[in-house]
């Protein structure tokens, strides 16, 4: 992933992310597949794993929003280890962005919430606590995959996870689906 010319490191440091390129659709023969414009985002601070997401839902429906005023709003704490869910749902939705707590944890409760065109923030447990993702897109068929948009981890810097993968990892009890008001 490269950053966008257009951002000034600086800048980015400032507000807690950085610009980059999520890849898109594969486009290959027999694959059903939905995937997302959302915007990609990685995050500038190990505390902002929370902003960063919600700044990608954020901007997937109101790109004109302002990310300085989303950070004030989530208020990522160091000392909490970033943001806890209630004030990133809170902060979402004084954004205009819907949010729903998914209650069944499946892969067909998450594609057909992304096929409606609903993004999905969730945690998934890195092996030294839990970190905020966005899933953006899904493939169906013999091998289900979800497309993961995941701040920068190195460990998931593989944005196509297959189902089975990205289910031992994943903290379904933290999952919001998202859309725009």
């Amino acid at each position: 992933m490269r950053l966008k010319n257009l951002w000034d490191e600086t800048i980015g440091k400032q507000i807690g992310y950085w610009p980059v390129e999520l890849p898109g659709p594969r486009g290959a023969a027999g694959v059903e597949e939905t995937v997302l414009a959302v915007p990609g985002y990685y995050q500038a601070q190990t505390y902002t794993c929370g902003f960063t997401p919600g700044l990608m839902v954020l901007h997937t429906f109101h790109p004109r929003r302002s990310p300085a005023r989303f950070l004030r709003a989530v208020a990522p704490d160091p000392a909490e280890g970033g943001t806890p869910r209630d004030r990133l749902v809170r902060a979402l939705r004084d954004n205009r962005i819907g949010v729903g707590h998914l209650r069944r944890h499946t892969f067909e409760a998450i594609a057909r919430r992304i096929e409606d065109g609903q993004p999905i923030i969730t945690m998934v447990n890195n092996g030294r606590g839990n970190h905020w993702v966005v899933l953006y897109g899904v493939e169906r068929g013999a091998a289900p995959t979800v497309y993961v948009a995941a701040n920068g981890l190195a460990y998931l810097s593989r944005v196509r996870y297959p189902w089975a993968s990205f289910e031992r990892i994943w903290e379904p009890r933290a999952t919001l689906a998202c859309w725009g008001l």
